[in-house]
């Protein structure tokens, strides 16, 4: 499972692999394992067998540097991956908002003493050298030292829950107390669709859904998951002229109803983030992958 192939100021969940770490991770990968096209492991899987030795590629999201860094990297290694995509991202030239948080806490060199912000019809209260006061409803008075990685992570579970908009006008709120100004065209952005079509030439490339707008899914109703769903999916179909098989879950978050509107929705398969191998014991709709992570070559080779 990948996410970014590129060099990142600052990645605090650690997604990014540098572009010449991703050319050894992939040259090991392709030496050791046959690596397979996500819906023929999926097939495989459905008629009762998992090949020894292979492997699948995926990548989340659907970032426009995997045009840049990856995709040369997989022709000339003919390594089939498989690209999940947001939709509502394509085409935009701002960041995805986790993308833009980081940028909030991690760029300036110093920030505000104090941090108050409404999230989701509460007052929150943060102390960039202390501890969060948490919501501001019985005067809690401020603890030990908070530091820019505590509070990035803070904010991040309570924005993620939120609605677009509403995250939106927090972020607007958010750059201001950094006095970070939104760039017109950012570096975190998603493919636009004449990339998404040169991404799948001449073919080794697959594409799959990831949702609209990325949200925690369980966490909406079911006509709200089910249009987050279906609609990446028709939009995915619409930009390259193919039906579309797979889906990734976003944050690799689900309960067994959001498993249920998946396959109700007719994909062949579908990828968690849960870090196991695929056994003959492996629901379709639960695919586990393995995060890699920034390292050489030689350490994937040594793993695998």
């Amino acid at each position: 499972m990948y996410h970014r192939v590129a060099r990142l100021a600052h990645d605090p969940w650690q997604l990014a692999v540098w572009p010449e770490r991703f050319a050894e991770q992939i040259e090991a990968l392709t030496h050791l394992r046959r690596v397979v096209p996500l819906r023929w492991l999926a097939a495989q899987l459905a008629q009762g067998h998992v090949a020894k030795n292979v492997a699948a590629v995926t990548f989340d999201d659907g970032y426009a540097d995997i045009l840049v860094h990856a995709k040369p990297v997989l022709e000339r290694q003919g390594c089939p991956a498989t690209i999940f995509l947001a939709t509502g991202a394509i085409g935009k030239s701002s960041a995805f908002w986790w993308d833009d948080l980081s940028r909030i806490i991690f760029e300036p060199p110093l920030l505000p003493r104090d941090l108050e912000v409404e999230i989701g019809g509460r007052v929150y209260r943060w102390r960039t050298d202390r501890q969060r006061t948490g919501p501001a409803d019985g005067g809690a008075e401020a603890g030990p030292a908070l530091s820019r990685q505590r509070l990035h992570d803070e904010i991040w579970q309570l924005l993620r829950q939120l609605e677009p908009q509403v995250r939106s006008e927090v972020l607007v709120q958010l750059r201001s107390w950094a006095g970070v100004e939104m760039e017109a065209e950012s570096a975190h952005r998603a493919l636009n669709a004449e990339e998404v079509r040169r991404l799948v030439e001449p073919g080794l490339i697959d594409i799959g859904a990831h949702t609209v707008t990325h949200p925690v899914l369980f966490l909406l109703d079911e006509e709200n998951q089910r249009f987050e769903i279906e609609h990446s999916r028709t939009v995915c179909e619409q930009l390259i002229g193919e039906p579309i098989h797979a889906f990734a879950y976003p944050f690799g978050e689900f309960d067994n109803a959001t498993i249920s509107l998946v396959r109700e929705c007719g994909f062949a398969c579908a990828c968690t983030t849960v870090p196991e191998r695929v056994s003959m014991r492996s629901d379709p709709m639960l695919l586990p992958r393995l995060a890699i992570g920034n390292c050489v070559g030689d350490e994937v080779a040594r793993s695998l």
